[in-house]
């Protein structure tokens, strides 16, 4: 079964790759060498929703980047090697990038961050301006 996704706010992502960038009709945002992860937050609205909120580093402004109707979400993380679990968000890359699965049958997302890495299944993917 192949993955069926609808984006919303930002132009589709192919697969088999890794995902550090969104197009969005106001240009293309780099959410890896221009953005600074501020939060991941799961939500129960009307459906699950984990949020991850990042501030892009050229305007200041807050981006939203949403995985709606999420299931069977996993968190895993690993030790962290930046002395006593700190580290300046400010000169460390801390939104490493989401992959796409490119093999037929596997349908879960990997989100790599700094505190970690999250696996997921969804429905659809938003980004919005915060």
């Amino acid at each position: 079964m192949a993955m069926v996704l609808s984006f919303v706010g930002l132009a589709p992502w192919g697969v088999g790759i890794e995902v550090i960038e969104c197009e969005t009709p106001d240009g293309v945002v780099d959410m890896y060498n221009d953005s600074m992860l501020r939060s991941a937050t799961l939500t129960c609205d009307s459906v699950p929703t984990l949020s991850f909120q990042l501030v892009d580093d050229r305007s200041g402004r807050d981006y939203f980047l949403e995985f709606l109707a999420v299931k069977d979400l996993v968190f895993k993380q690993e030790p962290l090697t930046f002395g006593a679990n700190r580290w300046d968000p400010q000169r460390v890359k801390t939104f490493y990038g989401v992959e796409l699965p490119s093999t037929v049958g596997v349908t879960t997302l990997e989100i790599r961050t700094i505190v970690g890495d999250y696996n997921l299944q969804c429905d659809s993917v938003r980004f919005r301006w915060g």
